[in-house]
Formats: C-alpha cells, sequence, structure tokens
C-alpha cells in the first residue's frame, strides 16, 4: 500500500506530490530532487524490476522523470527545489493499494 501527500513551499508556494509507501510487486517509491529543472518527482526503485535489472536499486544512470537529467539526487523531505526554502505537508493525504 501507498500514499501521496501534498508537499507546499512556505516562501515560493511550489507544491508537489510526495509518495510514499511501497509500489507494485514491491518497489519503493522515493522522492528525487532535479537540480536543472528545479522540480521535485518519484522514482521507482528496487523490488521484482530491481532483481532482473539491478540499475533500479540505486539512482546510478537514473534520469528525472520531467527532464531527462542525470543531475538528480534523493530529495532530503524539506528542502525546496526551486528556492532552498522550507517545504511543509499540507494535510492532503490520498492512499493508493
Amino acid at each position: 500500500m501507498s500514499w501521496k501527500i501534498k508537499y507546499k513551499c512556505s516562501q515560493c508556494g511550489y507544491t508537489t506530490d510526495i509518495y510514499q509507501g511501497k509500489g507494485f510487486m514491491g518497489q519503493e517509491i522515493i522522492s528525487i530532487s532535479c537540480q536543472d529543472c528545479k522540480s521535485i518527482q518519484p522514482l521507482i526503485k528496487g523490488g521484482a524490476i530491481g532483481q532482473v535489472a539491478p540499475s533500479y536499486n540505486s539512482l546510478i544512470d537514473r534520469l528525472c522523470l520531467q527532464c531527462g537529467s542525470k543531475n538528480i539526487k534523493t530529495w532530503d523531505g524539506k528542502t525546496c527545489p526551486k528556492c532552498n526554502s522550507c517545504m511543509h505537508p499540507t494535510g492532503e493525504k490520498e492512499f493508493w493499494t
């Protein structure tokens, strides 16, 4: 089971959906921050796909889903990619099965 939580930057107003939990067939849903397009994107990691394609077990050679850049890192859960201020959950939460 997984869910998504809406986050919003208190400074610039940037919003994004942060996915948490496990995806289809046990994949972990992580959030990455792209240094080029200044966005936060979900990325599937591990699980059954990671057993067949080991490249899915790390961020090495993975790309931003929005702009295709390799300049990504795991999002720290608080820093806005647009203005480097602090992001907070808005309280909006949606469950996925």
